[in-house]
């Protein structure tokens, strides 16, 4: 019986060590899943009714920030609407308690050092 390995996403299954293993390649699975979001947009430009329509996107919880990085990468992107997401990174490292569950697949590694989800939203990179 394996119960706690069971759910892909609990603390030290598959996703916990895919996440690991990206950060040992200097990558992570935030980058990585923003790279599906940039595709994703890419196929659906390949679509002549939806070409140069403008992609809006909406997500609800902490992946969210896929889609806010990947409207601050690619102006296809005219809009991003994020329910219950994360916010600011800054205000959660603060936090004295929070959900650690999959906060490995969301943290884009060195970030905070740069930019924070507010910073993109003051910048006009992502567009609400």
């Amino acid at each position: 019986l394996l119960p706690v390995y069971s759910d892909p996403s609990s603390p030290f299954a598959v996703m916990h060590k895919l996440a690991d293993d990206l950060n040992w390649l200097g990558d992570d699975l935030a980058a990585l899943r923003t790279f599906d979001v940039l595709r994703a947009v890419d196929m659906i430009n390949e679509w002549p009714s939806f070409a140069n329509t403008g992609t809006r996107i909406y997500a609800h919880g902490r992946q969210g920030v896929y889609g806010e990085f990947a409207a601050a990468l690619d102006k296809r992107i005219k809009s991003i609407e994020v329910e219950k997401g994360i916010g600011s990174f800054a205000k959660l490292v603060r936090t004295r308690i929070y959900d650690s569950k999959e906060i490995k697949s969301v943290i884009l590694h060195g970030m905070l050092r740069h930019f924070d989800l507010p910073d993109l939203k003051k910048w006009g990179a992502t567009k609400h």
